[in-house]
């Protein structure tokens, strides 16, 4: 997830959460993304902020290690699932 495809991938995400109603809980898969660059750590962070403001839950599940480990150091843990926690 890097700053190439980052703007469709919000932009899809942030309308699903939109659409969601309040207790709702929303699980992304990034079991295929290599590689978290900052504009990917800033689309999941839009993301779970505007989760929380509609009542949302938002999880982050299938994280390879290493995308695993930059979204931990970004702040991103509370949107990992517990299996991704780290």
């Amino acid at each position: 997830m890097d700053r190439d495809n980052a703007g469709r991938l919000r932009a899809t995400l942030l309308e699903l959460v939109c659409r969601q109603p309040a207790g709702r809980r929303v699980v992304v898969h990034l079991g295929g993304v290599p590689l978290l660059d900052a504009a990917g750590v800033r689309v999941l962070l839009a993301v779970y902020e505007a989760a929380q403001v509609r009542g949302v839950t938002v999880r982050a599940a299938g994280l390879n290690p290493l995308v695993r480990r930059i979204a931990a150091v970004a702040g991103l843990t509370p949107m990992l699932a517990p299996e991704d926690r780290a």
